[in-house]
């Protein structure tokens, strides 16, 4: 089920959407505008101001985010997208980056941690059939002397 801060944004970029040019809508893939129409809101009342550019009209961030979404995937020339495609990129790596920044200050935090509390103890590797035998052995050694 839709937060009702989409389904209200769904709204807005449905009636803002009116009011652009036939040619940028028609670029929208027809279920994409069908799923907007299905799960905007019906109850919320947004209308558009002509006298204002859209920059200017309160619009939410999910409604905005969508619109960018919609350039960025539509609306936008092949060096736009080329251009968005190579930000990425470097944000990608830059995350990459931080994280392993912090993968290696948690592993040298544990290291540290663990050091601390580090005993040597001493591990006998034998399976338990051998200790059996052993047991055994000795027991029998007692017994023979």
């Amino acid at each position: 089920m839709l937060d009702n801060r989409y389904k209200s944004a769904f709204k807005e970029v449905s009636e803002i959407l009116k009011y652009m040019d036939e040619e940028l809508v028609n670029k929208i893939p027809t279920k994409f505008i069908t799923f907007l129409q299905e799960n905007m809101s019906k109850e919320y009342d947004f209308k558009i101001n002509e006298n204002i550019a859209l920059e200017e009209q309160n619009i939410s961030r999910e409604a905005e985010n969508i619109l960018a979404l919609l350039y960025r995937n539509y609306w936008a020339t092949e060096e736009e997208k080329q251009e968005f495609a190579r930000l990425d990129e470097q944000e990608r790596k830059s995350n990459d980056e931080k994280l392993q920044k912090i993968f290696k200050n948690t592993i040298n935090e544990f290291d540290k941690e663990e050091n601390k509390d580090t005993q040597i103890v001493n591990v006998n590797n034998d399976n338990f059939f051998k200790k059996i035998i052993n047991k055994l052995k000795k027991f029998f050694r007692k017994n023979n002397l």
